[in-house]
């Protein structure tokens, strides 16, 4: 009787480590726990590394400007926000032969350290040899990604930002290469001289700014309580 009772101890113990995570994420719905969202902003660029530049505009200057406005929004909006960088120096140290590959490690390691439910790294762009090219898009690495920049994307196409519908696109890019759902937005061509003057302007940055909060807010609406509870306990 007693090694039976051992035997079934064990038994009803595996069980519960088994279903644990589920019973968590029925308490969920049960008692409308909404776990915080966490979105790490990457603005690109920094330091030396002035990105592509224009007359007095300088990309990194135009990613930090846009990435704090971003960030605003979203903590006013009850969101946990990190920031891969919050001033103009580089993430790389100074003794270090390959610098922007130990910045793009140390932004990567930030991400990976955040655990986030989205990571957007912002950027601009440029086509000197096509100035007509314009216009805000998105990209994503892999699948997890990939909803949020068609989220995000449509959204912009909705508004009088953008003049025609464009689509979410596949890039290679390192800092999307994470664990978790990424994207990186290009938010204009500094070579394009509508582009140019709208990313020069601050009322218009602070616009696309809230624009994007808005469609990053939507996109997370996305992901399901449970989902969320399981990565924050780290019980999936």
């Amino acid at each position: 009787m007693r090694k039976f009772q051992i035997i079934l101890t064990i038994i009803v113990g595996a069980a519960c480590l088994a279903i644990e995570a589920s019973l968590v994420a029925g308490l969920v719905y049960a008692l409308n726990i909404d776990p915080p969202y966490v979105v790490v902003i990457d603005a690109g660029h920094g330091g030396r590394d002035n990105g592509v530049s224009s007359d007095f505009l300088h990309e990194a200057d135009i990613n930090l400007e846009i990435s704090r406005y971003i960030r605003d929004e979203l903590q006013s909006r009850g969101i946990i926000v990190v920031m891969t960088r919050d001033d103009e120096h580089s993430l790389a140290d100074g003794d270090e032969p390959n610098k922007k590959r130990a910045d793009m490690k140390r932004r990567h390691d930030i991400i990976e350290r955040a655990k986030p439910d989205l990571a957007i790294s912002i950027h601009v762009n440029s086509f000197p040899r096509i100035p007509s090219v314009h216009g805000i898009q998105t990209f994503f690495h892999g699948e997890s990604g990939q909803p949020f920049a068609e989220f995000i994307q449509k959204h912009i196409n909705q508004t009088d930002l953008c003049d025609k519908d464009r689509i979410a696109m596949k890039g290679d890019y390192f800092i999307l290469e994470t664990a978790y759902p990424s994207v990186l937005i290009e938010c204009g061509f500094l070579s394009n001289p509508s582009d140019h003057a709208k990313l020069s302007n601050i009322e218009y940055k602070q616009t696309l700014a809230k624009h994007l909060a808005d469609s990053i807010m939507e996109s997370l609406k996305s992901t399901t309580p449970i989902q969320r509870l399981t990565k924050w306990y780290n019980l999936g």
